[in-house]
């Protein structure tokens, strides 16, 4: 079995699948431990309780540790795993047993053995990682949990769950012990020079925050300090990668749930990190140019080899050139000095004595391939040897006839090819020096970063100048014209020179990105070309922008032909093409326009018009011009698009800064209202009188700033999308720059209606984002401009829309109301949050802004809801904005009806009739019940309300059970007032008896003959019913008598009936 390993999860599966504790299933353990033996391989398994299985493990993980093969940092590693969970394990059952204290001591051994792998300078990196983590979830246990028994998690074991009377677990002592580790873990962040160990840490912090929220100001603090000092020394890579770890830590950290406070701290810490980094890398980048140091001078004399050294090489090279050996020569230290009797070399003839004659050294002409082919001669002469070998270069054998005299020879002129044939032989020629180049930049050890000085460079440069500066056109081109054959010439010379940059085109294109560097030495090596030969020739034809286009062009096709017409989002190679090129076309310009438009190709417009506004400061403004006409494009994708691009530089990256902001203002302005267009005028003097209408922040119309995506003059009605195409980019800088928001409300009063509306929409999200705590917005509030309070009106109704306002914020609203006459709707969101007497004093001018619409009734039955409180059986049927706790500071339904009475000269009788109908309407508050409190509470009043009796009809009307309190109780009181004293009231008191006969009849017998003769004449109806009501009653028959008189004998008047009259009395005055 040994020689046949088993699969160990598979074998495990089979054991578990088994009966639990059966000899089957110890086979097969006892089987896998055999394989596990001589294969050790880790497996991991849940376990639960005391079984067969679990004794297994245990026993298997013994033998892991101790007597396998394993190498030790496996061993440690495996041990620290296992005691990691197993201590969480544990200390919850130490929690809850009392017994278990040579358990609790075996793991007290094992934590202590364990945080010594940590300070120990032989324990391994992994080893020390692995330690670190086994501290850092120690610290988690030996740490107090959440205090919220909502938000505690039951498998979160903490120092919380010991008990304090725990005979063997100190609760105070572990948790010193863990904030001491803690300590230490900060220390180790600080002095620590290991990256792998810096990383372990700062991982693991990420649940230390989350799951012990105290901390998190520490681990904050620890973080916002913290600074690569210790890491001095280390590669660059290494140093960033720690800065990247503690950067993405306060980022998760500022993204948590307990992060929000500790946000300012935050920021300002990855804002030095930001600067901290960069500078870094700008070091990197100038040790990384810095050239390397100066080597050890040499003597002046000093030879690179020494003379054997050098016969050796010369005779190695000639042998691998297949050149016959060159003489021996003897080799000493210390050569003796040369005399007559020297010998020369052997040869079969005598060689004729050469007459020293002086040469000037300046008329030398020192060819280099003489010096490389002749080191023989060199080494003789540096010798001191005066005879110069000539075998090399004349045999002694040959005879003199067969000597050449070449004096006169002439070469045979070139073969003439033909077009095909040089173009074959141009594109071969180009195709063996780039393969050549390939290879050289495969075979070089050294490669230059200065461009030019590589191999690699040179060759693209020797391909690009043989198409750029080899052909010559032959004769003067300006007599081109006269003589038609030079014309043909010319055509055939250029149409010729066109075919090779063709070629070089296509090669370039089948691959741009990686043959980028080959393309922008071309267009350089043509804008320069052109320039010199314009110099030698003026009516030389320029081809940098013929063929920077044709490359332009073909780029385009080649993207259409890609998958889906979408190019790779991280290939940049366009943008840093047209960045290197030496002039910029403004065709250029227009051609990235046209590619940020397109969906597809936007990603190479926007980053090519990007690096132009960072990188060329000659074509800066030109860029930046583009990128800001595109922040107002229709299309939403573009326009978002570009104002992401445009925002980063703002604020205070000069000069972008400035332009933008300038642009964003001015666009804005063209929403303001323009003076009206008037008949050209004829005297000059009266042409600045239509300045003089304008209002303040105008500008004429021929001074506005006009892009291609916006109309000239914005339709009325507005239309959001075309609003939004000119707020957008200012609404973005808003939210840095809130000065801006002073722009806004100051250009809002003076724009048309629609555009305010539409303005009011739009900024919902810009405000949301700045919050209800934002100074600039609150201030802003108080202070708004005039013309703008409706959108003051609308912030303040984002802020409450879907929470409760703040007690500054109802402050604010409330100092507002007090000094300037502002709108009653500044009320409405705040009315629910004021205690009851502003309640009571600012509720009718809520009320007064009645005026027959749905719209304010609507919003009037929203406050009603909000401030009155509602009987318990109905309670939360009605729709509120967020129903107050403070029941004590709301109004009852019986204390608003009578306020709306008692306040309708305030509140004007229109509005208060229509409020009193909105009551009405509200049947589950305003109960029979509830109008009876309030007629008694009213009749009661010295003074009665002209709307008194009005309601009181609306009351009989929409519950019939209130008639009898009416005809019994009210209309009596009513009589003993002298209720005819007031015509407005009398004539509701006839309306209201007319309502509820018969039985008012009872109350109206009470008036005073004169009065109840006055109501019979204006209500003949009445009359036959009194009659009949006073003949059947048995009583006085004077009086009887008496009221028969004022009714009088009407049989021919047929009774009628008492028509309910319309709820809305037409006869009550306005």
């Amino acid at each position: 079995m040994a020689g046949n390993p088993v699969d160990p999860l598979q074998t495990l599966s089979a054991a578990l699948a088994v009966p639990a504790d059966s000899k089957e299933q110890a086979d097969i353990l006892a089987t896998l431990r055999e394989s596990l033996e001589a294969h050790p391989n880790p497996i991991t398994h849940p376990l639960a309780g005391d079984s067969l299985l679990k004794r297994w493990v245990l026993d298997l993980l013994h033998f892991a540790i101790s007597r396998s093969n394993l190498s030790n940092e496996v061993r440690t590693q495996l041990s620290v795993a296992g005691v990691n969970k197993k201590s969480d394990i544990t200390s919850c059952d130490r929690c809850t047993n009392r017994t278990l204290r040579q358990q609790w001591d075996v793991l007290s051994q094992c934590k202590a053995r364990i945080l010594e792998f940590i300070w120990s300078p032989t324990a391994s990196t992994g080893v020390k990682v692995s330690a670190v983590k086994f501290m850092q979830r120690v610290i988690i246990v030996q740490t107090r949990g959440i205090s919220d028994p909502r938000l505690q998690n039951k498998n979160d074991p903490n120092i919380s769950n010991v008990p304090v009377d725990h005979p063997f677990l100190p609760g105070p002592t572990l948790e010193a012990e863990g904030m001491k580790l803690l300590e230490s873990v900060i220390t180790m962040l600080y002095t620590s020079q290991n990256p792998e160990l810096l990383s372990a840490i700062l991982h693991s912090w990420s649940n230390l925050v989350k799951q012990r929220p105290a901390l998190v100001q520490l681990v904050v603090s620890s973080l916002s300090s913290w600074t690569p000092a210790a890491l001095s020394g280390l590669p660059a890579q290494s140093v960033k990668s720690v800065e990247k770890a503690v950067r993405i830590l306060l980022i998760h950290i500022s993204r948590g749930p307990h992060g929000s406070s500790f946000g300012a701290q935050i920021n300002e810490a990855l804002s030095l990190q930001v600067a901290r980094m960069e500078r870094a890398s700008t070091e990197e980048k100038a040790r990384k140019k810095r050239p390397s140091s100066t080597p050890a001078e040499h003597p002046s004399d000093a030879k690179p080899f020494t003379e054997p050294a050098l016969l050796e090489l010369v005779q190695t090279y000639r042998q691998s050139r297949g050149l016959a050996p060159g003489p021996p020569v003897s080799s000493t230290p210390q050569p003796a000095p040369p005399t007559p009797e020297a010998t020369p070399t052997p040869g079969p003839s005598a060689e004729p004595t050469v007459k020293d004659e002086p040469v000037d050294p300046l008329q030398m002409d020192m060819d280099e391939e003489e010096m490389e082919y002749e080191p023989d001669r060199l080494n003789m002469e540096l010798s001191g040897d005066e005879t110069v070998a000539e075998e090399e270069t004349i045999p002694a054998d040959l005879p003199e006839a067969l000597t050449i005299d070449l004096t006169d020879s002439t070469l045979l002129g070139p073969k003439e090819l033909t077009d095909i044939e040089r173009n074959a032989l141009m594109r071969g020629s180009v195709g063996r020096i780039w393969d050549g180049a390939e290879e050289l930049k495969v075979d070089s050890a050294v490669t230059s970063q200065w461009p030019g000085t590589s191999p690699t460079d040179m060759w693209m440069l020797l391909i690009v100048r043989m198409v750029t500066r080899v052909a010559h056109l032959d004769g003067d081109p300006s007599s081109a014209s006269e003589d038609g054959g030079d014309g043909e010439t010319k055509v055939d010379f250029y149409s010729r020179q066109d075919n090779l940059r063709q070629t070089l085109c296509d090669y370039i294109m089948a691959d741009f990105p990686s043959r980028l560097r080959l393309v922008t030495t071309w267009m350089n090596e043509e804008w320069y070309n052109d320039r010199i030969r314009m110099t030698d020739d003026p009516h030389w034809r320029p081809n940098y922008e013929l063929w920077l286009n044709q490359v332009v062009s073909t780029y385009q096709t080649v993207l259409e032909g890609k998958p889906e017409g979408k190019p790779d989002g991280r290939d940049k190679a366009f943008a840093r093409f047209l960045l290197d090129l030496p002039s910029v076309p403004p065709d250029v310009l227009g051609l990235l326009r046209d590619l940020s438009v397109d969906p597809d190709k936007m990603h190479v417009g926007f980053t090519s018009l990007r690096e132009f506004v960072l990188e060329r400061p000659s074509l800066r403004a030109e860029a930046l011009q583009v990128l800001l006409e595109l922040t107002t494009h229709p299309d939403p994708v573009t326009r978002r698009a570009a104002i992401n691009t445009v925002r980063r530089w703002v604020p205070g990256i000069e000069p972008m800064d400035s332009m933008i902001r300038d642009f964003a203002l001015q666009i804005l302005r063209r929403l303001q209202k323009r003076p009206p267009k008037e008949a050209p005028r004829v005297i000059d003097e009266q042409a600045g009188a239509g300045d003089e209408n304008m209002e303040d922040g105008q500008l004429p119309s021929e001074d506005l700033l006009q892009t291609p995506y916006l109309q000239e003059e914005i339709e009325l009605p507005a239309r959001k999308a075309h609003v939004l195409q000119h707020v957008e980019l200012l609404f973005a800088l808003s939210v840095k720059i809130p000065e801006f928001l002073d722009e806004i409300f100051t250009a809002y009063g003076q724009m048309e209606l629609t555009v305010q509306e539409a303005i009011q929409d739009l900024i919902t999200a810009l405000i949301k984002s700045l919050g209800s705590s934002n100074g600039k917005l609150l201030t802003l509030m108080r202070t708004c401009p005039p013309g703008s309070e409706s959108l003051a009106l609308r912030v303040l109704t984002i802020f409450t829309e879907h929470g409760r306002p703040s007690a500054q914020l109802v402050a604010l609203v409330k100092g507002l109301i007090s000094d300037r006459d502002l709108d009653a709707r500044f009320l409405i969101p705040i009315i629910a949050e004021m205690d009851k007497p502003d309640i009571l004093k600012y509720l009718p001018r809520i009320v007064s802004i009645l005026n027959g619409q749905q719209e304010p009734k609507n919003l009037v039955r929203s406050v009603f809801s909000s401030v009155v409180t509602t009987p318990p059986q109905t309670f939360g049927s009605v729709s509120s904005n967020l129903p107050r706790v403070r029941q004590s500071e709301l109004l009852t339904p019986a204390e608003l009806m009578v306020l709306l009475h008692e306040a309708e000269k305030e509140i004007g009788l229109k509005s208060a009739i229509e409020a009193i109908g909105v009551c009405f309407s509200m049947t589950d508050v305003f109960r029979s019940e509830i109008l009876a409190v309030v007629m008694q509470q009213i009749v009661d009043e010295p003074v009665l309300p002209v709307l008194f009796l009005r309601t009181v009809i609306q009351a009989v009307t929409t519950y019939r059970t209130l008639v009898g309190f009416v005809s019994t109780t009210l209309l009596s009181r009513l009589i003993t007032k002298k209720i005819w004293q007031n015509p407005h009231l009398w004539e509701g008191f006839i309306r209201c008896a007319k309502v509820i006969a018969p039985a008012s009849f009872g109350a109206l017998l009470q008036l005073p003959k004169e009065q109840l003769r006055e109501l019979v004449d204006k209500q003949p109806s009445l009359k036959s019913g009194l009659r009949e009501y006073v003949t059947k009653r048995a009583g006085n028959k004077a009086r009887v008598a008496g009221f028969l008189d004022i009714f009088g004998e009407d049989d021919d008047a047929s009774p009628v009936a008492p028509a309910t009259p319309d709820v809305v009395m037409s006869s009550v005055p306005a």
